[in-house]
């Protein structure tokens, strides 16, 4: 399945736990700089799609790894359990190594 497919598949359930777990799995041996990259990569897309508050949350989050980087990836974890939708603004290799792990 492609990954709008997969995207699309998402928006039907509620899985925000799975979402959660499998971000958690996906970003767990990546260094911060890396989930950093990836956050503002996404933030980048979601203000071009005119998603400014998405857009200004995410780079929030990208902020901190300067001051707290241990907490940079439960944050995005925790964004992205709450907010799975915002997987269409990250790369889709990222997107997809957390959505092939639960569907």
């Amino acid at each position: 399945m492609n990954l709008q497919g997969m995207l699309d598949q998402l928006k039907d359930t509620d899985r925000g736990d799975d979402v959660g777990k499998a971000a958690a799995d996906h970003v767990a041996d990546m260094p911060a700089d890396e989930v950093a990259d990836h956050l503002q990569s996404a933030a980048d897309k979601a203000a071009q799609a005119g998603q400014d508050d998405t857009a200004q949350e995410l780079l929030q989050m990208v902020e901190q790894r300067k001051a707290d980087p241990d907490a940079l990836k439960n944050m995005a974890v925790g964004y992205i359990k709450e907010h799975p939708e915002v997987l269409q603004h990250f790369a889709p290799s990222f997107a997809q190594g957390i959505l092939n792990r639960f569907l």
